[in-house]
Parts: structure tokens; sequence; C-alpha cells
């Protein structure tokens, strides 16, 4: 917070209720205290009459979590914090502004502060931001909660590991181009659970079936979602493929959509491109065997056919 918006900030008990200090009162220019001694004001009353919080930042300003407690704690130390913001009671500018910077949001009943059971402080290390845990992306893990920021920059890699082959989870925080470069590709179906449309897609049989199809490892990724309707779609990966038939294992070099479906390009693992390729559909079913040009096979083999 710069110190003209502290400034314009600034709270004064006139007995009617709170409001700015007079122009030409408190200024904040030659303000020298640290912002540690700031805290120890303002969180010595807090201590005072909350049993337990968080202090911490959402949207580049201090917000506060009170934890362990109650409307009647809050309204106790506003009443006492009201009381020390008297006129007469003799506090330094520097009181002023702790109680300005930490106290006031509770004063004020801005919304610079929350409850615990809908606000809490990102578990990440050295990390600050507050998290709405109705509102806000984030990560919860059995005992942890991450923020957008800590997952997509910290925490990226444990993050996707608990989304493989879970049905209850799906990505909301990474990019598409992360899934892919983890050698995953995305399958063109998509899946819904609408209220409105009464259709439900089941994700644990979504994922036992592309298992039985020869997907080994599922994510599910959230395309669209909504109060009455969550949209998702799914990527894939099987560096081990096995097809009927054919010897050996094979991996997915290629993908393309063909009259309405979509293709997969398979070479085999041991003898690369020196062997024939297949051309297979997404339940891994093969659609053209002893290919060599790639999809142009495909338009090959329709020339003939005509």
């Amino acid at each position: 917070m710069s110190p003209t918006s502290l400034h314009q900030r600034m709270m004064r008990n006139n007995g009617r209720g709170l409001e700015p200090w007079p122009e030409g009162g408190m200024t904040v220019e030659h303000f020298e205290m640290d912002f540690d001694a700031q805290l120890k004001l303002a969180l010595d009353l807090l201590e005072e009459f909350i049993p337990d919080y968080q202090l911490g930042e959402r949207d580049g300003s201090k917000f506060l979590v009170v934890c362990g407690a109650g409307w009647k704690n809050i309204e106790a130390m506003v009443a006492e914090a009201r009381k020390r913001l008297g006129e007469d009671n003799g506090l330094s500018q520097a009181d002023h502004i702790a109680f300005e910077e930490i106290i006031s949001p509770l004063l004020s009943w801005s919304s610079d502060w929350g409850f615990e059971d809908n606000y809490t402080m990102c578990y990440g290390d050295n990390c600050k931001n507050i998290i709405s845990t109705n509102e806000d992306s984030h990560w919860n893990t059995e005992c942890e909660i991450f923020c957008e920021e800590c997952v997509r920059t910290k925490y990226h890699e444990d993050y996707f590991e608990a989304l493989v082959n879970n049905p209850n989870n799906a990505n909301t925080m990474l990019d598409e181009d992360y899934i892919l470069k983890q050698g995953y590709v995305k399958l063109d179906d998509e899946w819904r659970a609408s209220f409105v449309e009464g259709r439900t897609d089941n994700p644990e049989k979504l994922i036992k079936k592309l298992h039985e199809q020869g997907w080994d490892s599922v994510v599910f990724h959230i395309e669209d979602y909504g109060p009455f309707a969550i949209g998702w779609s799914a990527f894939v990966k099987n560096d081990n493929i096995r097809i009927e038939g054919h010897v050996g294992k094979w991996y997915i070099i290629g993908t393309q959509e063909h009259k309405g479906k979509q293709l997969f390009l398979l070479e085999h693992q041991t003898y690369g491109d020196d062997a024939a390729s297949l051309i297979v559909g997404q339940d891994l079913n093969i659609v053209l065997n002893d290919v060599w040009n790639g999809f142009d096979d495909l338009d090959l083999l329709e020339l003939a056919d005509e």
C-alpha cells in the first residue's frame, strides 16, 4: 500500500463513527518505524481477542484470516480498538498507522478479512497468499493447500502426479502444453456432468474404460465450469502399447482426425522407422497396417479403393 493511499484511509472516531482524518492532520511521509514493529503494535491487540489468525496478502493487499473465533470476539476487539483510537488517547502516529494497516479492515467491515471456513493461507514455502477456498483455483491435498501461483512455479510435478488416474480431481491450473510435454495426447471427446441436461458421465467408469482400451495413464482436464454443468477432456499416455497380432511394443508419434475420428500413428519401440508403422483408433484397434508414409497412406488407400 502506498503512503498516499494509506493517508487517505486514516480514520478517527468522532463519536458518530469512523471518518477520514482531516486534511493537514496526521501524515506518513516521515514515518520511520519498520514493518515488523508496525505489525507488533497491531498484532498485540489481535492476540488479545483472537486465539489464532493468519496475516497474508490477497490481490496485492494485506488480508486477515480470523481463526478459532466468532463474531463476539471480533465485536469485542472492535470496541477496544475504537476506544484506543479515540481522539484523546494520546496514541502516536506509529500506533495509528499500525491499527490502520491491520485492524481497520475489521473496524470498517471491509473485504480485507474473512473467517477460516472461507479463507486460508497457502502452505507453499515463503508464500503469504490468502486463498478463497470457494472462489480461487487451488490444490487441496490431505493436509495442505496450495495457491495456483505456487502450483505453477514450485509444485507442478507433484500436482500433476496427483492427477494421474485420479477420478476425483481434474487439472485446472496447468497449461495443456505442459501435459503434452509429459508425453500425453489429448483425446477429441469431451465428457460432462450436468444437472440441466440430465447427463452425468462417470469419471471412474471412464478411467476404467480407457485402461481397458490400453491407455495406462489418464489425466482429466476441466474445459468449462458453470453453476449447473462441468465439462472435461482427457489426456492419455502409453509408451508400451501392445497391438493384437503384432510383436513387441509401440508408442505414439502422431495424431490426426480423419472422417470425424481421432487416429494415432504408432512406431515400433525396437525397430523404429526401419519397420512399418500402424494407424489405430482411440480404442487402439488397427485402422491400417503396413504404413510407410504416415497418415498420407490413408489417402492412398482411399484412392486405391476408388
